[in-house]
């Protein structure tokens, strides 16, 4: 699984370099640098707010209450069994 994360994050920020840079190159020669500095903080900011409005939309696992994970369980006669047969006692 580690592996196909990093095919897939090398394949987003690295796959976009050839499309991104010469673009963001060709707005810098037209308007300066400050223009291309710009689009990158613009791009940054979108990606950003995309990746907020996703997880937002995701969900959230449901969680039980605190009371309920505290409870005990109950014990079957098998478990009392097995417990005293590995203390020893008979």
């Amino acid at each position: 699984m580690r592996g196909r994360v990093m095919a897939l994050y090398s394949m987003v920020f690295l796959g976009s370099t050839p499309i991104g840079a010469p673009l963001v190159g060709w707005i810098a020669k037209v308007s300066g640098p400050r223009a291309g500095l710009v689009l990158g903080g613009v791009a940054a900011v979108l990606a950003s707010v995309g990746g907020a409005i996703a997880f937002s939309r995701a969900g959230r696992p449901v969680v039980a209450s605190r009371r309920e994970c505290e409870r005990p369980r109950p014990r079957t006669a098998a478990l009392r069994e097995a417990v005293r047969v590995s203390v020893g006692r008979r």
